[in-house]
């Protein structure tokens, strides 16, 4: 099973070390000290993971699509609902995807919300490492 979090907390304060700034939220203020409680800053690996589990909450995987080699695609499905998750290994692609619609919105992970139209029945879709969720 792989893991999509390393670590929830940052492991140490030391920030010169890169192995104790792995988490998404930090422990860097010693609002301990101060407060009697900690504090954390959340990362934004915190609101990408909140909203991509936000927006799939409740969908399960369907199934891959092959857009291409290093490009990543999954469908997730409740119902008549669908969404398609698209990434890459971290380099920039334009995609092309056959859907039956008109038009499609693309959610960026930091939820930015694009509306697009087909040509020709194709989406053509700037995708990177960061995931995207395309809902028809």
């Amino acid at each position: 099973m792989s893991h999509i979090i390393y670590d929830w907390k940052d492991d140490g304060l030391s920030l010169l070390d890169s192995e104790q700034n792995f988490g998404i939220v930090a422990n860097h203020d010693g609002s301990a000290k101060v407060l009697g409680f900690e504090c954390f800053y959340v990362k934004p690996s915190y609101f990408a993971l909140y909203n991509l589990v936000r927006i799939l909450y409740g969908l399960s995987p369907e199934g891959e699509v092959d857009l291409g080699e290093g490009v990543y695609a999954l469908w997730f499905s409740r119902g008549e609902e669908r969404k398609l998750v698209v990434w890459t290994r971290g380099d920039l692609r334009i995609v092309e995807i056959k859907l039956d619609a008109a038009s499609v919105r693309v959610i960026r992970i930091f939820g930015m919300v694009e509306s697009i139209g087909q040509m020709d029945g194709v989406f053509k879709v700037a995708v990177n490492g960061s995931p995207i969720i395309i809902s028809p």
